[in-house]
């Protein structure tokens, strides 16, 4: 049981990144723990779906730091319930003065609960960043972000659903220019989009 107790240790020492790796794996093992789709569920292996989303996260009031993104989105199902995913992001990066960004991020999507052709989902992704002004304003124009959301998807039309949720997200550029130029951002928002088939 040493190496059990290292390892949650190591964890527990070891920062953001640390913790991130952890929830990401949890939430993996969750959903390939659940059973299986309902009969006439949107969220069967094999099925696919792309998604368009707006969010908008953001820091403490006195750091003036907040993000707007909008993102195309597609998700494939290896099995039910869980779908691996890529996000394709463009954001507003809100300080002062403001800034742009693009990025790229992989990910997956667990849904927890189904309900009438919906579900309550969590999800985590991770990535890249690229702006047109080093964002925080001591930081670089390139940075790694993740985000954790929790949410709600909806059906609306006949193969149309709405989603709707919570989101945490964090950037930082992992020290490539040393501690004193990677000040971290840890934002909390909200996101609203939809989800179609194909």
């Amino acid at each position: 049981m040493t190496w059990l107790t290292n390892a949650l240790t190591a964890v527990a020492r070891g920062g953001m990144m640390a913790h991130a790796i952890l929830i990401f794996g949890l939430l993996l093992l969750c959903g390939c723990s659940l059973g299986p789709a309902v009969a006439d569920s949107p969220f069967k292996a094999n099925n696919r779906e792309w998604h368009f989303r707006a969010a908008h996260t953001g820091e403490r009031a006195e750091k003036n730091e907040a993000m707007s993104s909008g993102t195309f989105e597609l998700s494939w199902y290896p099995i039910d319930r869980v779908a691996i995913r890529g996000e394709f992001p463009l954001y507003r990066l809100q300080e002062n003065p403001s800034s742009y960004a693009a990025g790229f991020n992989l990910g997956f999507r667990v849904h927890m609960v189904e309900f009438a052709r919906g579900s309550l989902f969590v999800e985590g992704a991770g990535g890249v960043l690229y702006g047109t002004k080093r964002f925080p304003d001591r930081g670089t124009q390139f940075n790694f972000t993740y985000h954790f959301d929790a949410g709600l998807s909806l059906p609306v039309f006949d193969t149309t659903r709405l989603e709707l949720g919570g989101r945490f997200q964090h950037v930082s550029n992992g020290f490539i220019r040393g501690r004193k130029r990677n000040p971290v951002s840890n934002m909390f928002g909200g996101f609203i989009g939809i989800a179609v088939p194909f």
